[in-house]
C-alpha cells in the first residue's frame, strides 16, 4: 500500500511540475558509476543533484535505476530546491546481505527533519521496499540530504529511489496520532498479545498498525482499524516485533509513529511455552 500511494504521489508530481514548482528523480538518466564514487548529476527536474561515497543500484533495484548508499559518514545525496518544498517522499531497500540494521535520515537546510524506520536486520538478501512520506513545507530556497543515520563507518548498503517533492504550500496535513503507547504484553502458550494504544488528532476515523518480525520478514502484518484508541496485536511469543502507527486520512497518510522493537519475552516463573 505504501508503494501505491507514492507512486500516485509521483504521477501527481509529474502532471503538475512545470506550474507548482514540484519535482522528482528517478535515476533513470543519473548515469551513476558501478563503484562507491563522489560526483553529480542534473536530474530530470532540471536540479543539480551532488553524491558521495555512493554508486548505481547494482543487484539491488527498486524501480530500475537507483542509488546506493554505503556508510553513515560518508554516503549521501543533495540537492537544493530554490523555491520552496512542501512534501518529501522516496522509496528505500536493504542491499547485500549483512546482519547490520539500516536507518535513514532527511536533513533539511542542515537539520535533521525525519528519519525511517529502522530495517535491514537479518542475514540474508531482503527485497522489501520501504516508503518515506514526509511534511517539510519549508519557504525559499531548500537544501535536501539523504544519508545513512549517524557517523559509522561500517557497511550499511542502502538502495533509494523515486525522489519526489511538491512545492511549498501544495501540502495536505494528515496529523499523525499522539501519545502511542504499547502496553504490558500477556502470553498465552506460544502466543503473545501486545496492547497498542494511542490518541487520534482531529476527526480522522481510520489507522494502521504495523508490526514487524525483526528476523522473519513474512511475519508481519498491517491492521486497520475504526474510530478506535486501542489494538492488541497477537504475535509470536521469544520475537522482537517493530511496530508502528500512523492515520489514515481522506486523501493522505499521516507520517509513521514508531514505537521501536518490542521483544515477546515471557517470564520464567508461572509460563508453560
Amino acid at each position: 500500500m505504501d508503494r501505491a500511494v507514492l507512486l500516485s504521489f509521483i504521477l501527481i508530481v509529474f502532471l503538475r511540475f512545470i506550474g507548482f514548482s514540484q519535482g522528482v528523480e528517478t535515476f533513470e538518466n543519473a548515469g551513476l558509476p558501478n563503484t562507491y564514487s563522489e560526483g553529480d548529476f542534473v536530474g530530470i527536474s532540471g536540479l543539480t543533484f551532488a553524491y558521495g561515497h555512493s554508486r548505481n543500484q547494482g543487484g539491488y533495484p527498486i524501480e530500475g535505476e537507483g542509488l546506493m548508499l554505503r556508510t553513515a559518514s560518508e554516503s549521501y545525496i543533495e540537492w537544493t530546491v530554490p523555491d520552496g518544498v512542501g512534501k518529501l517522499g522516496f522509496e528505500y531497500r536493504k542491499a547485500y546481505t549483512v546482519d547490520v540494521p539500516r536507518q535513514l535520515e532527511v536533513i533539511v537546510n542542515n537539520e535533521q527533519l525525519a528519519t525511517t524506520v529502522e530495517f535491514g536486520r537479518g542475514v540474508g538478501e531482503q527485497s522489501e521496499v520501504y516508503t518515506l512520506i514526509t511534511h517539510i513545507n519549508y519557504t525559499g530556497e531548500v537544501t535536501i540530504k539523504i544519508k545513512i543515520l549517524g557517523s559509522t563507518k561500517g557497511n550499511r548498503q542502502s538502495v533509494i529511489d523515486n525522489i519526489s517533492w511538491t512545492a511549498y504550500g501544495d501540502i495536505d496535513f494528515c496529523e499523525a496520532p499522539t501519545d502511542v503507547q504499547v502496553g504490558q504484553v500477556t502470553f498465552n502458550e506460544s502466543q503473545a498479545f501486545i496492547p497498542v494504544t494511542w490518541t487520534s488528532v482531529g476527526d480522522e476515523a481510520q489507522l494502521e498498525v504495523e508490526f514487524s518480525n525483526i528476523n522473519d520478514a513474512s511475519d508481519s502484518g498491517v491492521i486497520t482499524v475504526n474510530d478506535m484508541s486501542e489494538v492488541v496485536l497477537e504475535v509470536n511469543s521469544n520475537t522482537g516485533y517493530d511496530i508502528r502507527v500512523r492515520t489514515i486520512c481522506d486523501t493522505s497518510k499521516s507520517d509513521w509513529v514508531s514505537m521501536g522493537t518490542i521483544f515477546t519475552i515471557p517470564p520464567l516463573e508461572g509460563y508453560c511455552g
